[in-house]
């Protein structure tokens, strides 16, 4: 194709929207006009994310694979082949990332990689937290505890703190700071110091960042980049200041009347990444594609910002009106911080919807996962429920899709991350890499979805328990592949669209499971057979050779 021929691509992810904020016609005019609006204009589907959480899911968006492929959802999607960005990149096109969310906002997992201009507002501390909390120090334990060479934990050590700080220092150094307040710039600076010290450090005295990736709380890791780790006594006074600050803070967590939480990193909200955002649109070269990830309604809780806190108070009148006539069963925290988004994006989709700006330009909003704890009231037996973050309100999304193309099959079937992501290469006819197994809307879809998970952070797919959920469009199937045991819960979406009813030791839908377990064993076979031969569930018994 030629330059002046091709489409642009504009996806846009708000972190966490559920499927039911926009499903219902009526009620999303009320709550959320201008998401609203955009949908009239648009294809409107359900779709099902891959994972549960951001650190999961986007594997699946940017790699088109599931979040337990090679080796997991740990590194983002450093060891996977390839990265729909630069399937754009291979048709000349300029790829331009935005957002506010932490995990596109250094380069450690590679979700940058194939981008021409970087524009996130990250903060540098959440990022080595999550990396040293949920990756690095896991690993490090693991190794430390199995391996026969002293040597290999400590060269893992060496590898990842270099990529982490490294990472930190280019995009300190090339990204753009425009969305970036004053508090965020000094923090990150400060932080990018400490990262050039750390890496000296680290080249004199590795055993040293080993004994403080061990024994320093992650959250407060930052403060000693490029230090020793200080004296017993003074750490202890300074770790009883945090163990009694955590309690404090998760008590008030816990307590339905304060739902509310305290965000101890610099945040930076919508408004200064929309605007931004309009601006770049009206002078980038084309043909372009952008990814913009927003993270405000995923953060519904946080109340850093007490300015921001208050410019969602104005939508409680709204919001009771709401919540009495049945239009909302979700949070206000929740429904607020989209209510706001909502407005926020007002502009943009005026541009999209109402000026020619747009008439060349394929444009998706959708969501990396659900949201389970916007639900009130919650679902009962919470530790006790292997799954509870798995239900339909934690991985059913929207997609809006403007400007699609017209061949969408009717009788499509359902669609997952992989092909949402499918379908937006498609829609802008970029061919799709051989590892890429997403199906898209224009392919029919698949007949069952898959989204898994092995928890946050390193995902031992050899020991840690393994979660599965199976979803058709009648029936959900949830699986849980434990060290000794096989649990498995099964629903009829007919009759019981809110999953409370587990139906896995009725006679009568034993063939429909014994269908979905062998799609299952057929889709994800490599990765599970050796543990499922091993484990029996004691509600549901069958053979391996049943659904091989």
């Amino acid at each position: 194709m030629e330059g002046s021929n091709k489409k642009n691509g504009l996806l846009l992810i708000i972190d966490a929207l559920r499927y039911d904020t926009l499903s219902n016609d009526k009620f999303s005019d009320y709550l959320f006009p201008n998401l609203a609006k955009l949908k009239k204009h648009s294809i409107f589907t359900p779709s099902y994310a891959n994972g549960i959480a951001t650190q999961i899911a986007l594997p699946s968006i940017f790699s088109l694979t599931y979040p337990l492929d090679y080796g997991g959802y740990e590194n983002g999607i450093r060891e996977r082949p390839k990265s729909f960005i630069e399937c754009f990149k291979e048709q000349g096109y300029q790829a331009h990332l935005f957002g506010n969310s932490p995990e596109t906002g250094t380069n450690y997992c590679n979700y940058q990689r194939g981008f021409d201009t970087v524009k996130t507002c990250p903060d540098f501390q959440i990022s080595i937290e999550n990396q040293i909390r949920y990756t690095i120090r896991p690993k490090l334990l693991k190794l430390s505890k199995t391996e026969s060479n002293s040597n290999e934990s400590l060269n893992y050590l060496i590898k990842e703190i270099k990529i982490l700080c490294q990472s930190i220092l280019k995009n300190m150094e090339s990204s753009d700071k425009t969305s970036w307040s004053i508090k965020l710039y000094n923090q990150n600076k400060k932080i990018a110091n400490g990262c050039e010290k750390e890496l000296i450090l680290l080249d004199k005295n590795p055993s040293e960042i080993k004994k403080k990736i061990l024994e320093i709380i992650p959250i407060n890791y930052w403060k000693f980049l490029g230090k020793s780790k200080p004296g017993n006594f003074k750490y202890f006074l300074f770790k009883l200041f945090y163990v009694l600050s955590f309690k404090l803070r998760t008590t008030i967590r816990k307590n339905p009347f304060f739902p509310f939480w305290w965000k101890f990193y610099v945040t930076v909200k919508a408004d200064s990444v929309l605007p931004e955002l309009r601006r770049f649109l009206k002078s980038a070269s084309k043909p372009w594609v952008i990814y913009c990830h927003i993270e405000d309604v995923h953060d519904h809780k946080d109340i850093q910002d007490l300015f921001f806190f208050l410019k969602k108070i104005v939508y409680f009148p709204k919001w009771v009106w709401a919540k009495a006539r049945g239009i909302t069963k979700r949070s206000f925290t929740y429904d607020s911080a989209l209510m706001l988004l909502d407005k926020m994006l007002a502009p943009l989709i005026s541009d999209i919807v109402e000026s020619n700006q747009f008439s060349d330009t394929v444009v998706f909003v959708t969501a990396d996962h659900g949201c389970a704890s916007a639900y009130s009231p919650k679902r009962k037996n919470g530790e006790k429920d292997y799954f509870l973050a798995m239900h339909e309100e934690a991985i059913k999304i929207p997609i809006l899709i403007y400007n699609s193309k017209s061949q969408i099959k009717k009788n499509c079937k359902l669609i997952d991350s992989m092909g949402m992501t499918a379908t937006f290469l498609e829609t802008l006819n970029i061919p799709l890499h051989e590892s890429f197994k997403g199906i898209s809307l224009y392919s029919g879809g698949r007949p069952i979805t898959i989204s898994e998970h092995s928890g946050h952070g390193l995902p031992d797919l050899l020991r840690r328990d393994l979660y599965f959920v199976l979803t058709s469009q009648n029936e959900k199937l949830f699986i849980c592949i434990k060290e000794k045991e096989l649990i498995l819960k099964f629903y009829n979406l007919l009759t019981d669209p809110q999953e409370e009813n587990n139906l896995i030791d009725l006679e009568e839908y034993r063939p429909k499971i014994l269908f979905m377990l062998k799609y299952f064993f057929r889709e994800r076979g490599d990765l599970i057979a050796n543990r499922f031969k091993k484990v029996k569930c004691k509600k549901f018994d069958f053979n391996i050779d049943d659904i091989n």
